[in-house]
């Protein structure tokens, strides 16, 4: 497993081997990095932001001149109850309409508005240049299963090695919508292991309550992503569609 640490989180090594020492393993190919509470100051400033999309009838664009990072800011607005986030490259969008996905997922695979309850996860799909990436794999979860009934949130993400390294980096966008009309995913079990992904989807149209601008250095996993062999990828898939994230296909990163 890989740890990230730096401003605003320090290293979650001692919970990671508290599980470890009662025989909890997590996939070595997981990020991860620790609850993250932001400092009162912190939570006065964003909560200012998010009262000024109240007294804005119109889509804003959020004027952030903050020290801490915009992912922090992403998480409290999710915290909140009120915002679920979606993350692309497309600063211009006025209304969000369901689509037909494609996911090996019944849930991720359906005529849907997609969304995150995570504050990094969009920040992937909102600076990442899909033009240059055939194909992404990547979550958010929560993975329950700690001896004292504790969680971790978990990431993973990674594209076609060649793709990857083409610097496939942009600028973009993550909207802050309405959660009234989102339904969670599902709970999946594996074995002592429960995961909830942090993604929520709406069948009916959606309005944007604000817009966030963001660059490729607001993504903090953006040095960890890996890259996959997409021949080793196809087959993988082909051999164990259920076999998420299929890492014998990784090649980098």
């Amino acid at each position: 497993m890989t740890f990230v640490t730096g401003r605003g989180y320090q290293a979650v090594r001692h919970d990671v081997r508290r599980w470890q020492d009662r025989g909890v393993r997590l996939p070595d190919f997981m990020l991860t990095m620790p609850e993250t509470s932001a400092t009162d100051a912190e939570r006065a400033d964003f909560d200012d932001l998010l009262a000024q999309i109240d007294r804005d009838s119109d889509v804003t664009v959020i004027d952030y001149a903050l020290d801490a990072p915009k992912w922090l800011f992403l998480q409290h607005a999710v915290d909140s109850g009120r915002f679920v986030l979606h993350g692309t490259a497309d600063r211009d969008i006025a209304e969000f309409v369901p689509r037909q996905s494609n996911d090996q997922r019944e849930f991720g695979n359906r005529m849907a508005i997609y969304a995150a309850t995570d504050g990094i996860w969009p920040l992937f799909y909102a600076t990442i240049d899909r033009a240059k990436a055939r194909r992404i794999v990547n979550m958010a979860a929560d993975i329950a299963g700690g001896p004292d009934g504790s969680s971790l949130r978990a990431w993973y993400f990674a594209m076609d090695a060649v793709g990857l390294a083409d610097s496939p980096w942009q600028s973009g966008a993550v909207y802050l919508l309405p959660a009234t009309s989102f339904e969670p995913d599902e709970c999946l079990e594996y074995g002592e292991l429960t995961v909830t992904l942090r993604q929520s989807a709406s069948a009916v149209p959606v309005l944007p309550a604000a817009t966030l601008l963001v660059e490729p250095a607001d993504f903090p996993f953006r040095d960890l992503v890996r890259g996959n062999d997409e021949e080793r990828m196809h087959a993988a898939i082909t051999a164990d569609p259920d076999g998420f994230p299929w890492p014998d296909a990784v090649v980098s990163g």
